[in-house]
């Protein structure tokens, strides 16, 4: 019964350190990366449902991880807009251009590059 006890407090203080980022975070994140490569970021994110926010953080990684991997130079921009039926993300630095169209009922979504 010992054990159970340390072991669920230990579980407890993990789980109290432990905290999810918000979308709002991470693109902000993006944009301290940015900064630090010396390319600047323009953001403007909305709230997003939490059913999204795994999938359009996925998406930003991805697209953060290219443009640095190919540093085309240049500025970009990180914007999130969403409606009752849909949230956009479009992320554009020069001529690369992402934006993920995402329905908020089936959580699929449309993407084009």
């Amino acid at each position: 019964m010992a054990i159970a006890r340390q072991t669920g407090a230990e579980v407890r203080r993990i789980a109290r350190g432990y905290r999810e980022t918000s979308f709002a975070g991470e693109v902000a994140a993006a944009a301290d990366l940015f900064a630090a490569a010396g390319i600047g970021c323009r953001t403007d994110v909305a709230d997003v449902p939490n059913s999204l926010r795994k999938d359009l953080t996925a998406e930003l990684h991805t697209w953060v991880n290219e443009v640095l991997s190919g540093r085309t130079g240049g500025a970009c921009a990180i914007e999130l807009t969403a409606t009752d039926q849909v949230v956009r993300l479009t992320m554009s630095q020069g001529t690369h251009l992402r934006q993920l169209h995402f329905p908020v009922e089936d959580r699929g979504f449309t993407h084009s590059d």
